[in-house]
């Protein structure tokens, strides 16, 4: 009875227990003293829990209904649903969101903004046909008396001259190399609002300054790890270089200086941006190595549903072959003959095979191509379909090139002849001479040919690529082309990266395991780094192909800048790579469940 009054007075709220049930609890609590400051903090806590309104949660542990672990949980839980509530009474249209058909307001929006695109175009053709001049005098006079002649007509230069400014609005837009504009157009005679330099990194600045004394703006595009302007005709004097700068004093470098009116550009602080996405490659190992060696990763390579398919992508194929010097081999010196005739069989093969598919071949030198042509000529002789297949008229004729001019050229297919390898058949490389590998910018050669191709790149070769000693040789260029070549071969980088990046919410994971189980194997974030795809599933008998790429508006989605990239470009992209496309919205997935595993099931069939 004592015990009873005492736990009435200290309101400790123990109506209901026995007697033995308190003295029990007392004792423990005289047992459990050197925990006073414990129950004491437990107490502060749970009285700033009730404060900010967590006593249910209290309780729901008090009684043992919820395990400690699963309180953080239930709290989230709780967080989140008392935001939504919030942001539902402040934006009474969230109500309306479980019923939105998505799919039908990105199609609209797709349409709308494919429209607008096509009445921007039609509106500067307007604008452009509104101010075209009609009158027949002054310049406008001189232009139509030009146009009647049947002969005798003036020089382009001297009608630029007379009549610039009229020629400029029949014209707003003018297609000219360097040596063109200072050919037809007299200083003064023209005034540009835009310079648009393409190929920066071929254009000598002396070349660019007569164009951009002539315009307001300039916009230069080019890549500096690509060939530079041709030095054939440049004039080296090494002593009267050392005498011009002996006394000199320090000062900035002159525009002639620079390599390029790229490198000018650079030089001289005028804002760079890069332009990261790579479209050409359809498979993203016809570029992995040049995104390692030149971009640091920086390029966003879009996946590819082909990747592991052994008819795309870069492949390497060594041959027996014998390269010829002027002492060894027995051929005619700088050629490869028998991997000449390798190449000119795959290309028999492919115009049997791949018609469809446009075919380049580069050498490594102008001997090798001269073979490359001779052996394919002979061929073509005894071979009707070949002979058809390399007539010009097409689309993309075939060309045959060596390393030196291929720049600015691409093909579907690209085959590479190294040429350069053992003195006889299946030997070791003895020499580290890949001929202008070896030279200077060596490895930006090595830049421009690896990324040619479209679909596919197969590289022939003589000799293994580990043969390559890179301690023999202190240019880049060879040690990149053993990376090229161990690539080409094993699928590998020489520094292997990690993959298989996890999932982006918890969201994504359930969409994927609803995958696995209808018997669908599936991957996170297939593809490279920038340029990913939520899912990716594969083919059930064909794990090297994928099947679909499945999109869930998760990180990647919310992280685009604009509603055309991540409803319209991104999309269109992956369909243009050959990827079938389905989404999966979280909301959808939310609220009608059923329906969407159903949709899911069927876009997957």
């Amino acid at each position: 009875a004592a015990l009873g009054a005492v736990a009435d007075r200290l309101a400790l709220g123990w109506d209901g227990l026995t007697l033995s049930e308190i003295e029990e609890r007392l004792i423990a609590m005289g047992d459990g003293i050197g925990r006073y400051g414990e129950w004491s903090r437990l107490s502060t806590l749970a009285a700033r829990l009730a404060d900010d309104g967590l006593g249910p949660l209290l309780a729901l542990l008090d009684e043992g209904a919820l395990e400690p672990g699963q309180a953080v949980d239930e709290l989230m839980f709780a967080s989140a649903e008392a935001r939504w509530e919030a942001a539902r009474a402040a934006l009474p249209d969230l109500d309306g969101l479980a019923h939105l058909d998505r799919h039908a307001l990105v199609e609209t929006f797709r349409g709308l903004e494919e429209a607008r695109m096509g009445e921007t175009r039609r509106l500067v053709r307007a604008k452009h046909l509104a101010q075209l001049p009609t009158g027949a005098s002054g310049q406008m006079g001189f232009l139509r008396g030009e146009m009647a002649k049947q002969r005798r007509h003036k020089p382009i230069r001297q009608i630029m001259r007379a009549a610039g400014p009229m020629v400029q609005r029949i014209k707003p837009v003018l297609l000219m190399s360097p040596i063109s504009i200072a050919q037809y157009l007299p200083p003064g005679s023209t005034e540009f609002d835009l310079l648009l330099i393409d190929e920066a990194s071929q254009v000598r600045p002396e070349d660019a300054l007569g164009a951009i004394a002539r315009c307001k703006q300039i916009v230069v595009v080019g890549d500096q790890k690509q060939l530079p302007p041709t030095s054939f005709f440049d004039r080296v004097s090494g002593s009267e270089e050392e005498d011009e700068y002996e006394d000199e004093e320090i000062r900035t470098a002159s525009a002639t200086e620079m390599e390029s009116v790229l490198t000018l550009c650079e030089a001289r602080g005028l804002n760079p941006a890069m332009l990261e996405w790579h479209y050409r490659s359809r498979d993203p190992s016809l570029i992995t190595v040049n995104n390692a060696e030149f971009y640091e990763h920086r390029l966003i390579l879009p996946p590819s549903p082909v990747q592991n398919d052994p008819e795309f992508g870069l492949a390497f194929r060594r041959v027996p072959g014998v390269y010829s010097s002027r002492s060894r081999g027995g051929g005619r010196p700088g050629t490869n003959r028998i991997e000449a005739e390798a190449v000119a069989a795959a290309v028999a093969e492919h115009a049997r095979t791949r018609p469809d598919l446009s075919l380049g071949v580069v050498a490594f030198s102008k001997a090798q191509s001269d073979m490359l042509t001779e052996v394919l000529e002979i061929a073509r002789r005894e071979d009707e379909i070949l002979d058809a297949f390399l007539r010009e008229g097409r689309a993309e004729d075939v060309f045959v090139k060596n390393i030196e001019n291929v720049q600015g050229d691409e093909r579907d297919v690209i085959l590479i002849s190294v040429g350069y390898g053992p003195s006889e058949p299946n030997g070791r490389l003895a020499s580290m001479s890949f001929g202008p590998v070896n030279g200077e910018g060596g490895e930006r050669r090595l830049n421009v040919l690896f990324s040619r191709a479209r679909t596919r790149c197969l590289v022939f070769c003589s000799f293994d690529p580990n043969d390559i000693d890179t301690s023999r040789t202190s240019r880049d260029g060879p040690r990149v082309l053993k990376r090229f070549l161990e690539f080409a071969r094993s699928g590998q980088l020489a520094q292997p990266e990690a993959t298989g990046a996890p999932a982006d919410s918890p969201f994504e994971e359930d969409v994927a395991e609803v995958i696995r189980n209808l018997g669908y194997p599936c991957d996170h974030q297939v593809g490279a780094a920038g340029f990913r795809i939520d899912l990716g599933v594969r083919h059930p008998e064909q794990p090297g192909r994928y099947v679909l790429a499945v999109e869930c508006d998760g990180a990647v989605y919310h992280s685009a800048l604009w509603a055309r990239e991540r409803d319209r470009l991104r999309q269109d992209v992956l369909k243009g790579l050959g990827w079938r496309f389905h989404r999966v919205w979280s909301t959808d997935w939310f609220h009608r469940r059923a329906a969407e595993i159903d949709r899911l099931r069927a876009a997957l069939e």
